[in-house]
């Protein structure tokens, strides 16, 4: 959850197989067969998640589990708009659009603050706007019986129902250690294995629509 966000999935799968070797070496116990995101978050959240245009590879299995589960909000590298496309199908009508390029994109997030909201901060850069530390540290301040956070010069309410997306499309950019300490970094760029694996998902609901829908109905 903390190293593996930033990195493609030969990378990932390297760090996880020495990682493992060394709790086998100092005689750890461990799962056999221990698979991150089946025990993060199982085959059935995993399937609602591609029903809403997830695809179906380990390696964006593994981003939706960084995306809803990590406790930082996740700044999604997403050249593709794989993660832009999930994120709007799985919220709908009910999230609010802020855009990066929009005079207005602050307004519109201290409206998902107050109200609760889910949030879908679109193609922002490498460098991200100081007024925004506050939302991204989660530095909330009690005020009485209610939560806020300063936003510049002025606190508003916090309302712990809000959710914030980020998401950029460029390919490769770099992000200084004080934009990662902020965020969760995943990365959504989709290389030859994850679209391998994507394709054969497509074929096999094609093909065999029956084999698909059994699968399913199992999970």
């Amino acid at each position: 959850m903390s190293y593996c966000g930033p990195f493609p999935s030969e990378y990932r799968d390297s760090l996880i197989a020495n990682w493992i070797s060394m709790v086998e070496l100092h005689k750890i116990p461990f799962t056999q067969g221990f698979d991150f995101s089946e025990f993060m978050a199982g085959a059935a959240m995993a399937r609602q998640w591609q029903m809403n245009g997830l695809p179906t590879d380990k390696f964006s299995t593994e981003n939706g589990v960084f995306v809803t589960k990590g406790l930082r909000w996740a700044l999604n590298i997403d050249p593709q708009t794989q993660a832009l496309a999930w994120i709007k199908k799985t919220d709908g009508d009910s999230l609010i659009i802020a855009d990066y390029k929009d005079a207005n994109f602050l307004k519109k997030i201290e409206q998902g603050i107050i109200h609760g909201r889910k949030v879908l901060f679109l193609d922002v850069g490498e460098e991200m706007d100081p007024v925004l530390d506050n939302i991204l540290n989660k530095s909330l301040i009690q005020v009485g019986r209610n939560l806020c956070v300063k936003i510049g010069e002025k606190e508003i309410e916090y309302n712990k129902n809000f959710k914030l997306y980020i998401t950029t499309r460029m390919s490769n950019p770099h992000y200084t250690p004080e934009v990662s300490t902020k965020v969760t970094v995943v990365n959504f760029t989709v290389k030859e294995s994850g679209l391998e694996e994507q394709c054969l998902g497509i074929v096999v609901k094609a093909e065999q629509p029956s084999l698909e829908n059994t699968k399913n109905q199992v999970i």
